[in-house]
């Protein structure tokens, strides 16, 4: 059965546009219709009859409004920073997270809604079919703000990620589609988060089918700008893999 995707949001953690920003992307994202508008990164999927959320930040009931979502069924976490679940003390469904993830949230925010903790490596059963959560490295730290990915059939998301772990490899290796951390421009890096050229380097080793960059930053052009230096530097070093810009309201049917 196919799977439905719908990128609810594709930016970083301060959205695209900022105020008072004048950034080439903010500038671009006032545009009207302009796909370098961007908000905070989450995913919306419908597969076996199921809808299933990925992070729940600021920006979650706009999102849900623009792309008329009436239901969930599950919410998963990739960690507790608040541009992945600030606003999970209003979720709408079960969430999913890790021990420590909840217990952040439930610091933060009081009494959270009903929740189950994953472990990575461990499939989670949604329905009649199951979603594995793997670890990814993302935050200093880590203590605090462990951080997954998962893995939905021939789908990978992960979202926050600085490094991939030995044990986490397997989930990458041959994937159909795999949306990847890119928040970082050409030439540009910062410890937390991929550059570019990185999740491009980890898609090409991995031999993924189809690379979607997500968690775009401030440092990139705009959407078009960007997009079009992407595909050079693929020409250039021979990337045989399509490298695409993900963007708020994407939809995708794999």
């Amino acid at each position: 059965m196919s799977i439905k995707i719908t990128v609810l949001g594709s930016g970083p953690s301060e959205a695209i546009p900022r105020k008072n920003c004048e950034c080439s992307a903010c500038r671009d994202a006032r545009k009207p219709k302009s796909k370098s508008r961007r908000t905070r990164s989450s995913v919306f999927l419908e597969w076996h009859g199921k809808n299933i959320l990925i992070d729940c930040g600021p920006d979650f009931f706009e999102q849900a409004r623009r792309e008329k979502i009436k239901r969930i069924d599950a919410i998963f976490l990739t960690h507790a920073h608040f541009d992945a679940g600030e606003n999970i003390k209003n979720s709408p469904a079960t969430v999913f997270a890790e021990k420590q993830t909840l217990k952040y949230l439930g610091h933060l925010h009081g009494k959270l809604p009903p929740a189950k903790i994953v472990r990575p490596n461990r499939p989670v059963r949604i329905g009649g079919f199951g979603i594995t959560p793997f670890r990814v490295h993302h935050a200093f730290r880590e203590k605090t703000f462990p951080t997954l990915g998962f893995k939905i059939g021939p789908l990978v998301y992960a979202s926050d990620v600085s490094s991939v772990p030995k044990t986490s490899e397997k989930y990458f290796r041959g994937i159909k589609i795999l949306f990847l951390d890119g928040a970082m421009w050409l030439g540009k890096k910062i410890p937390w988060h991929l550059s570019v050229e990185q999740a491009i380097a980890l898609a090409e080793k991995f031999k993924v089918k189809k690379l979607y960059l997500t968690q775009i930053g401030h440092s990139f052009p705009s959407h078009a700008a960007a997009q079009n230096a992407v595909n050079k530097y693929c020409r250039e070093n021979k990337i045989k893999f399509p490298v695409l810009l993900a963007y708020d309201g994407l939809k995708i049917k794999i």
